[in-house]
């Protein structure tokens, strides 16, 4: 009898690690496939630019008239959601916005 609880003993606490590594394997599962979802989101928003390769997004001109410093700045108008984009996949990707840059160029 004492055998037999012993061995049961064992049996319970092999059941109980497996249930405890299959919940684990679960969220794991779960994470990577969030993971993905956000991806396919953010390359199908992506993708979405794809019409403006090779069109200027933006222009920025620095300089010194009469020792006073003088800028000027000209988005395009899909330009600001564009920069929210890579910024946002640098965010979840966390791949600095200047790599994700070449990426794309």
């Amino acid at each position: 009898m004492k055998k037999i609880k012993q061995f049961l003993n064992i049996v319970l606490k092999l059941l109980v690690a497996l249930i405890l590594n299959l919940l684990k394997m679960i969220r794991k599962v779960i994470t990577i496939s969030t993971h993905l979802k956000k991806a396919k989101e953010l390359n199908s928003k992506l993708e979405s630019f794809r019409q403006y390769i090779g069109i200027v997004a933006s222009v920025e001109v620095t300089w010194i008239s009469n020792n006073v410093a003088c800028n000027y700045s000209e988005y395009a108008s899909w330009a600001g959601e564009f920069y929210d984009l890579l910024y946002e996949i640098e965010r979840v990707t966390r791949v600095p916005l200047a790599k994700s840059l070449q990426v794309l160029l």
